[in-house]
């Protein structure tokens, strides 16, 4: 990310725009549970903002397990 000049947020935002899309794309239908299994480094990050985005975008009621403790990167698209 630094090669090229990319913020680490703008990645993790579109990484998870991405992984929000394809999970919209997998559920369509009626309205579940979707859980999400984060992890503390980059990608539960990406998996958190994904949660975030989809907050008002799916019918669906997202839950959030995150056994090892969130994201701790402050300053990050996940952190908010």
């Amino acid at each position: 990310q630094q090669e090229l000049g990319l913020a680490a947020g703008l990645l993790m935002e579109n990484a998870a725009l991405a992984l929000a899309q394809l999970i919209q794309h997998l559920t369509d239908g009626p309205a579940g549970s979707i859980i999400f299994l984060v992890g503390p480094g980059n990608n539960g990050g990406d998996a958190l903002v994904a949660l975030r985005q989809l907050h008002q975008a799916t019918p669906h009621r997202l839950y959030l397990w995150a056994p090892l403790g969130l994201p701790r990167q402050m300053g990050s698209p996940a952190a908010d």
